[in-house]
């Protein structure tokens, strides 16, 4: 069991799975064929995901700093 204080809330670390379910996304749109190679399939679809959408993620998390600077309950 770990109680360890520092825990990133979830609301946090929402941004990573942010990026993961567009990336899962754009690899899903085409089924996979034989020829289809995953790794590079997975590196495309990461080079879709676009500065404003990791501007928007950031934004995101950072709506939540004045609250754990504050270290208010998220």
């Amino acid at each position: 069991m770990d109680n360890v204080p520092i825990h990133k809330p979830e609301k946090i670390t929402e941004e990573v799975k942010e990026f993961w379910a567009k990336v899962k996304t754009l690899v899903r749109r085409s089924p996979m064929t034989d020829r289809d190679n995953l790794v590079a399939r997975i590196k495309e679809a990461a080079e879709q995901v676009t500065p404003e959408d990791c501007q928007g993620w950031i934004r995101h998390a950072e709506s939540f700093f004045e609250s754990c600077l504050n270290k208010e309950q998220l």
